[in-house]
């Protein structure tokens, strides 16, 4: 990639964007305006491959830039294309947290605890039992875990806990964790249906580790996130 070449498409954007931005006061930017919707396109490739990359996140960096740096015409200079990219990777890294996603594992009889890498697999145990463990896990202070777990019971699903879950622990932007949270619940389901099916639907009627069962519970409809940032 020609940096100089990218970074005059950038700079020209961005002067074409100042000049909305100062011709309509200083408005917060939007996709409505045509010159932010550029400035967008010739900064992707420059950003996407940065850690914490996410475009709420990324549309808050650039108003925030301008807002902080861009007060005339005057405010523009030869390298606020490599500021403008310093200041969106500083946005980017200072929303990345720790947090651990708590998954209900409906209509499955889990025979042991498992950990591995960033999973945890918890078999269904008195809710005390529960939180106790999770808080360990996620080293996020008990009381903390038990109100967030509660409001995810009192507010959409009760029977929350009374599964067994899946908890995973994920370093990655805020407002990303909170879009993609169900996804990453049904890759995650539809690879261990795969390893189910490759490595013991063949050689025998269950599985060591999970079974299918009845659920009498109320349908969980919901993820739980927890971090200390919140």
């Amino acid at each position: 990639m020609n940096m100089n070449k990218e970074y005059n498409n950038i700079n020209t954007k961005l002067k074409a964007l100042t000049k909305d931005y100062l011709k309509q006061g200083k408005v917060v930017l939007d996709y409505g305006m045509k010159s932010f919707e550029e400035l967008l396109i010739v900064l992707y490739p420059n950003i996407k491959d940065f850690t914490g990359y996410e475009e709420e996140t990324l549309c808050y960096a650039i108003q925030w830039f301008f807002e902080d740096n861009i007060k005339d015409e005057k405010s523009l200079r030869k390298d606020n294309a490599e500021d403008l990219i310093k200041y969106i990777k500083k946005i980017f890294n200072k929303n990345i947290h720790l947090h651990t996603i708590v998954y209900p594992l409906q209509k499955s009889i889990l025979k042991r605890e498992v950990k591995f890498d960033n999973f945890y697999f918890l078999k269904k145990n008195k809710e005390e039992v529960v939180l106790n463990k999770i808080a360990k896990y996620s080293k996020i202070d008990k009381k903390l875990v038990n109100e967030f777990l509660e409001h995810t019971k009192n507010s959409r699903s009760k029977d929350f806990l009374k599964f067994n879950l899946l908890i995973y622990k994920v370093n990655d932007n805020t407002q990303k964790i909170r879009y993609n949270s169900a996804d990453i619940y049904v890759i995650i389901v539809n690879i261990l249906n795969v390893m189910y099916r490759s490595m013991v639907f063949e050689k025998h009627t269950y599985s060591e580790l999970l079974l299918k069962s009845e659920m009498w519970e109320k349908p969980n409809r919901h993820v739980a996130i927890l971090s200390n940032e919140w």
